[in-house]
């Protein structure tokens, strides 16, 4: 496992701490990562099955959603070929496109 990988999976398991609550993505790494997949605070949304309102006062950092609703938003994002490293988010060279 290359020491990347390996960082990229310590941080995603420690996750940060905002607001008091536990989050595995920041509100940039969302803001970024939508940008990156060309996708809509309502498709991310409705992909997430949470209100819009959540996704616009997350990235807005307003808001802190639960940590349930953190993980389906970077589920959505992994699903579609993001991956959330040391502040940052990569894409597949597919998504890149």
């Amino acid at each position: 496992m290359s020491m990347l990988l390996f960082f990229a999976k310590v941080l995603a398991t420690l996750g940060s701490l905002v607001g008091g609550k536990k989050v595995t993505i920041t509100p940039e790494q969302c803001r970024m990562a939508r940008a990156g997949l060309h996708m809509s605070q309502a498709d991310l949304a409705r992909r997430a099955e949470v209100a819009p309102a959540t996704i616009a006062e997350f990235e807005k950092g307003r808001r802190t959603p639960y940590d349930r609703t953190v993980r389906d938003i970077q589920r959505v994002f992994e699903e579609a070929g993001a991956t959330f490293v040391d502040g940052g988010v990569t894409l597949t060279a597919e998504q890149e496109k």
